[in-house]
This record gives C-alpha cells, structure tokens and sequence, in this order.
C-alpha cells in the first residue's frame, strides 16, 4: 500500500489483509458486487411488483412468498440459461441500474434528508 498508494497502514489487519481478495490481489471481484446489487434490486422490484417481499411480509417474519417467487422465477432456472436471460425473464427487462438508483435516492434521501 506504501508503494503504490502512498498510505502506511498501522497494522496488516487494516491495511490490504482487511479484504482477503486484496490480499490475493483479486480486485475483479468488486464490479461483481456492484452487478450483484444491481441485480438484487431489480429482482426484489419485480418480486415485491406480485406480492412476494413486500416490506410488510418481512416485518411479520414471512419469507415464504420470496422465496416462493425466487424458486419459480430464479432457481429453476439458473444453471440453464446465462444471468441476463434469466434477470429478463424475472423481471421483464435487462439489466438495468434504474431500479438501483431509485433504491439509493429514496434510501439516502430520507436518511439524509436529501431532496430529490
């Protein structure tokens, strides 16, 4: 980190070896969490669009309609087709960051009391 980002750690634990991927210098892994996210959302949009986890399930403790959905419209079919046809046929549409943007904006809006 000295070298190549100019930052002096005070110990290995919170320096590069905070993060095992760091540490193997896998960096490829953080865009996957960024489309997994991106993913999760739209997913949970479309899921929450028939009924299945809504927020209202959730605070009773029923996740049954999720992953009811999740089995029928993402297990069945994961190992046959490519993520983005089975994102499609889920949600209706391509992956997109709409979804994920809203996500952010009515998230940190009412957080931070951001308008918008």
């Amino acid at each position: 980190m000295a070298e190549y980002l100019g930052i002096e750690p005070p110990s290995a634990a919170l320096g590069v070896l905070q993060d095992i991927h760091w540490g193997s210098g896998l960096f490829g892994y953080f865009p996957t969490y960024a489309l997994g996210n991106v993913m999760a959302v739209q997913l949970s949009d479309a899921a929450r669009r028939a009924g299945a986890g809504t927020p209202e399930q959730f605070a009773k403790g029923e996740f049954a309609p999720l992953l009811g959905w999740m089995r029928e419209h993402v297990h069945t079919l994961g190992r046959k087709f490519p993520p983005q046809v089975v994102l499609e046929r889920a949600t209706g549409r391509r992956l997109t960051a709409e979804p994920y943007i809203a996500y952010l904006t009515e998230k940190y809006g009412a957080l931070y009391g951001l308008g918008g």
